[in-house]
């Protein structure tokens, strides 16, 4: 009987160093998934991918609803699809304003042999001329209007009032074109403007991003090297980072403030969009 109770104890001691409890929910720490090392601090609001502190921190994106934390690749992705609808909608504002330019110098010389004033109407009404067709061709229809009644043996009064009356239009029309034209030459001249300097600083943003990061893997594997040292290095991957030379120039909070910039920059070239309906 000793026997056996010795065995079947041997039995359960051995079931016991066979079995395999799994670890409980979260007792396995999430790892960053740009960085292996690290330990994960927050999850991509766009993606849902696992991401450092420093990674959190650098793409970090507050809008109405309070910060959301985005990843390396997502706010690239974000960048460049800003970067993007910029330039398209460059393209069309610099169409949109050749044609402005080419109505003005078409009226201009339309109108050069009824002197400076009809030349200015007339490039005026070059300018936006598109719109104006239908005004123009109501008031053109007067004067026609009174030309007729002059050939046909009409009222003499009658004509001279169609007369009047038809350029009365064409000189208010013409002031009308004249506030468009000059409207539509500023607000597209200020579009252009920053929406040029939006892309600008849009590449630079990503190229300061993409900066740190790569800062961030070359750290990971160059530990026991001093920045001084990975700067100095013509040949070094950090010769030209920006993050690293910010770092060792200016210190630790003028680096972070910079990536701050970067990361706003999105949302400022989005409000440069939405405020312009092109």
């Amino acid at each position: 009987m000793k026997g056996k109770k010795e065995v079947e104890k041997k039995k359960v001691e051995d079931d016991e160093i066979k079995t395999f409890s799994p670890p409980k929910n979260g007792s396995v720490p999430k790892m960053c998934f740009k960085h292996p090392d690290e330990e994960a601090y927050a999850t991509c609001s766009n993606c849902g991918k696992y991401i450092c502190k420093d990674c959190a921190e650098s793409c970090a994106v507050t809008d109405d609803e309070g910060t959301k934390y985005l990843c390396y690749d997502c706010c690239e992705k974000l960048f460049k699809e800003q970067e993007k609808k910029l330039k398209k909608d460059t393209s069309k504002i610099t169409f949109q304003y050749a044609l402005t330019i080419i109505g003005i110098i078409i009226g201009i010389l339309l109108g050069a042999d009824g002197g400076i004033i009809m030349a200015i109407m007339c490039a005026a009404i070059g300018g936006v001329f598109l719109s104006a067709i239908r005004p123009i061709a109501s008031a053109m229809g007067e004067i026609f209007k009174g030309i007729f009644e002059l050939a046909s043996g009409g009222s003499v009064g009658e004509a001279i009032v169609n007369f009047i009356v038809g350029i009365f239009k064409f000189i208010y029309i013409a002031v009308q074109c004249s506030i468009k034209t000059i409207s539509k030459l500023i607000s597209y001249t200020k579009y252009l403007i920053s929406a040029n300097k939006a892309i600008k600083e849009t590449e630079q943003a990503l190229q300061q991003l993409a900066d740190f990061m790569a800062y961030m893997e070359i750290r990971q594997k160059t530990k026991n090297f001093d920045l001084d040292t990975l700067l100095s290095d013509e040949g070094s991957a950090l010769f030209n980072n920006s993050y690293a030379r910010t770092l060792k120039d200016e210190g630790e909070e003028k680096a972070d403030q910079m990536l701050r910039h970067a990361t706003t920059i999105i949302a400022e070239n989005g409000e440069i969009i939405r405020n312009f309906a092109v």
